[in-house]
């Protein structure tokens, strides 16, 4: 029927929970393209197996979709403050504090699919947070986040931006 489908419809799990969801079937979109890339939100994968080098490279998914006016709930972004991003710290630049960063959706009906974007990581590809990227920046699959939050490349991908912007004295999150 082309429409998206929803945790709960034949073939769709939940990954990760239904915060703020009375139906634990809710479709989750946020205005920031960054929180819809959290990792995870939107998994980082390999491209192909290590190159000659013993580099790969990396990609990532969001759908960007159109929302039908007032058929969504908004609550603030459970993101900020959980064990995977600080409390203090903004996720998004465009963004002053973690409020209405969440969309809850309930009808998939009210959602139109208007592009998928892309972006790939790995050496000599310009995605990192700009502080910390540099043409040799590699995404490493055996990193071990020094929080105990997991292993993989999703995980170093965040470490890197989570530091990247604790070195920019703009990026703390405003009172709301």
């Amino acid at each position: 029927d082309g429409n998206l489908r929803k945790p709960g419809d034949p073939g769709v799990a939940s990954v990760h929970g239904q915060a703020g969801s009375s139906s634990k079937s809710t479709v989750y979109v946020s205005p920031s393209k960054e929180v819809a890339a959290f990792p995870v939100y939107s998994e980082i994968f390999p491209l192909l197996p290590e190159g000659q080098e013993g580099v790969r490279k990396y990609a990532q998914m969001i759908f960007e979709v159109k929302v039908k006016p007032a058929s969504y709930s908004i609550q603030q972004s459970t993101l900020g403050g959980s064990r995977y991003w600080p409390k203090n710290l903004r996720y998004d630049k465009s963004f002053h504090t973690h409020c209405d960063l969440e969309h809850l959706i309930e009808n998939c009906s009210d959602l139109m699919l208007s592009a998928i974007l892309v972006r790939q990581f790995g050496k000599g590809v310009a995605s990192l947070p700009a502080p910390i990227h540099n043409a040799n920046t590699q995404i490493k699959d055996d990193f071990i986040h020094p929080r105990g939050l997991g292993k993989g490349p999703q995980f170093h991908w965040t470490f890197l931006k989570e530091k990247a912007y604790e070195n920019e004295e703009l990026n703390s999150v405003q009172a709301s």
